[in-house]
């Protein structure tokens, strides 16, 4: 383990926080560092700090809860759930909409009230790097995020406790390229909706309709309305429908346990293309098959949800949802295997 130095003249632009680090010594000119992780000396781009990636092949799904904001881990199969940390992935830290970018292997979200994005290792790890917003577009507090296969990551405010609502503007990151930028998609008016997912299938967002109590109050009307948000334009019969149309698909109903109007603050897709929606407030986790195969309809159509498990409620409003969109929910096939044999007639 080497024990270095280095001068420098510490900026605010750049950000890199671990909760898994060796201690560092940190003075007003100069760094000491052990093990050789250096604070704040280097921008983001320049940091050499890999994290440990997450298997898409694991089939786990993640939540992020509460503030500060904390991990746990889901086995939809097993109905199962592990809490991996505790007092915040950074302490006193709000994050939210997060998602899986299959490119890189990490989680990614975004740091509430800050231009930051926070990339999430396998090791429950966490580095910070700034976005940038064309002039003019200045939103900080993000609560609805996921990333496509592709590598970009999809942004809006949603909804809030205070009974907000805002998806007039997606912001579209792409983590491929540094510094990271965000370009511009519009939308209709508000909706009150708190997650949303790319489907494997499509590459669109999904959503369902969120409904916030906020001190006990209901700050909107209860429903289970399912939506789909266009990442690209589409072109039916010499139609053409652009980026960020939000179409309406119908209203969720049914399930085991019944689904109920909540706020939905985590929701992630399969290889399969089926969606998952995780309410709030009592950690229920319904699925809705195919949503990439639902036209464009209004919330009069009914559509079939199937009660998975139930994972951790957020003791918080804060709550959100990240998978590998790549990765199997239902059972792997059992093996069969064939072995020859030689037929007998039967005697005349």
């Amino acid at each position: 383990m080497q024990l270095f130095s280095r001068d420098f003249r510490y900026t605010a632009k750049y950000n890199f926080i671990t909760k898994n680090t060796n201690p560092l010594l940190v003075s007003a000119k100069r760094v000491v560092c052990w093990g050789g992780l250096l604070l704040g000396a280097l921008p983001m781009a320049a940091q050499t700090s890999p994290q440990p990636t997450f298997a898409c092949s694991n089939g786990k799904s993640y939540l992020f809860q509460n503030t500060p904001t904390d991990a746990y881990e889901i086995d939809l199969l097993a109905g199962t759930t592990a809490r991996k940390t505790t007092g915040g992935l950074i302490a006193q830290t709000n994050m939210n909409a997060f998602g899986y970018n299959q490119k890189d292997g990490y989680i990614w979200g975004q740091i509430n009230g800050q231009s930051k994005l926070v990339r999430v290792g396998s090791d429950y790890s966490a580095q910070a790097f700034d976005f940038t917003a064309p002039s003019g577009y200045t939103e900080t507090g993000f609560v609805v995020g996921d990333v496509s296969g592709s590598g970009t990551m999809y942004l809006t405010r949603g909804g809030s406790a205070a009974g907000g609502n805002s998806t007039t503007v997606i912001y579209a990151v792409d983590l491929t390229k540094t510094p990271y930028t965000a370009t511009i998609l519009t939308s209709q008016g508000g909706t009150y909706v708190n997650d949303w997912a790319v489907s494997p299938i499509d590459g669109n967002l999904y959503t369902i309709y969120s409904t916030i109590t906020n001190g006990g109050v209901q700050a909107n009307p209860a429903k289970l309305t399912l939506y789909r948000f266009l990442t690209s334009a589409r072109t039916v019969n010499g139609v053409t429908t652009p980026a960020g149309t939000r179409e309406t698909l119908g209203t969720v109903a049914g399930g085991a346990t019944p689904i109920t109007a909540s706020n939905f603050g985590a929701v992630f897709m399969d290889s399969d293309g089926s969606f998952y929606v995780v309410a709030n407030a009592t950690g229920n986790i319904h699925s809705i098959k195919r949503p990439d195969l639902l036209p464009a309809s209004d919330e009069t159509t009914s559509i079939a949800a199937t009660f998975i498990t139930t994972g951790p409620a957020a003791t918080t409003n804060n709550n959100d949802g990240a998978r590998c969109a790549l990765s199997r929910v239902s059972a792997a096939p059992l093996p069969v295997t064939l072995t020859s044999f030689t037929a007998t007639p039967a005697p005349t």
